[in-house]
């Protein structure tokens, strides 16, 4: 794969110019970045997978679903996602990763500012506003339904 340098000089513009701490992975096309919760998560991982013509920002946690979680998980994220105008929750399967994916499609355009800082901010926002009912979700402590409904 190769990625755009002009997204690339976009994205880290935007974080240089905001100080955050990232780093970049040039083998794999991958910012890095950690940003602080004020929720149970404490913490959230943003990888942004940089392509030739857009970019992926996911936000994930550093806990995966167990296996007798996962359908309960599964009951839980189309909840939180039914309401969102851009990106989604998304658990894989096979090992109960649960993320926030947020995709900015850059065809014959580069990102302005406010799209780059969308595109970061908002996974990080998310992971805040539903971080507590997945985790509670994730370990047992709630269902899906009652975990929604604390959030909402």
């Amino acid at each position: 794969m190769s990625y755009s340098k002009a997204i690339y000089n976009a994205i880290t513009g935007f974080l240089d110019d905001d100080d955050w701490k990232y780093s970049f992975d040039e083998e794999r096309e991958l910012i890095r970045a950690g940003v602080s919760l004020k929720n149970k998560l404490q913490s959230t991982r943003l990888l942004i997978d940089l392509r030739d013509d857009k970019y992926l920002v996911f936000a994930t946690i550093n806990l995966n679903c167990d296996e007798d979680a996962r359908a309960e998980m599964a009951a839980l994220l189309p909840r939180n996602n039914y309401t969102l105008i851009f990106g989604c929750f998304e658990m894989d399967f096979s090992d109960g990763e649960v993320r926030f994916r947020f995709s900015v499609d850059c065809d014959g355009a580069i990102p302005s500012r406010a799209v780059v800082q969308d595109s970061i901010v908002i996974p990080a926002l998310m992971m805040e506003k539903y971080g507590n009912a997945i985790l509670k979700v994730m370990m047992g402590f709630s269902d899906a339904e009652s975990a929604f409904e604390e959030v909402e």
